[in-house]
């Protein structure tokens, strides 16, 4: 990734577990199956690469504990504080500028979240963040990133499949 990434907090840390869990998926078996994306479990993401995209597609998946509200009134109102600073810094530092920012819900509105889009003079980003509350450990972001090459255009928006992976460390899967 770039240096036009978003930066969380140092206080949030990738939940080793919750990914670790995700190794043996069959959503990641149907993947490797197909051939379309490479995906690998590390102890802090699932690193994914597109294996049929005109142009070099990246995603990482990851589980960010704890995620609270910090200074915030929600969890919503901190995500977007924090997207809003890295717009800022994004566009002041003429490195990029961000596009878009829209809510996001997933199985009837129990995940919630947010889909935003920013570009750098070499990629598209696209971060999704759900929030989750994990009973026993509390309050979560689960975090996708897709990175792709600039003017890549693809035939399908990643994001649904994306998704989909991030409702897997839920109860809502």
């Amino acid at each position: 990734m770039t240096a036009a990434v978003l930066l969380l907090p140092q206080i949030v840390i990738a939940s080793e577990g919750r990914i670790s869990g995700l190794a043996a998926s069959p959503l990641l078996q149907r993947m490797a199956e197909k051939g379309e994306w490479e995906a690998r479990v590390s102890s802090e993401a699932i690193h994914y690469t597109c294996l049929t995209c005109v142009g070099r597609v990246k995603a990482r998946l990851e589980v960010l504990a704890p995620y609270g509200t910090g200074s915030h009134a929600s969890v919503w109102q901190r995500y977007l504080a924090e997207r809003k600073q890295f717009c800022a810094d994004l566009a002041a530092s003429r490195e990029g500028r961000c596009v878009s920012t829209e809510a996001k819900k997933l199985r009837g509105g129990a995940l919630t979240g947010f889909r935003s889009v920013h570009e750098t003079d070499a990629y598209r980003v696209i971060s999704i963040g759900l929030f989750y509350h994990e009973y026993g450990s509390g309050p979560e972001l689960i975090h996708t990133t897709i990175q792709m090459d600039r003017g890549v255009e693809l035939e399908h928006d990643p994001s649904s499949m994306f998704l989909h992976h991030m409702a897997r460390p839920t109860i809502w899967y």
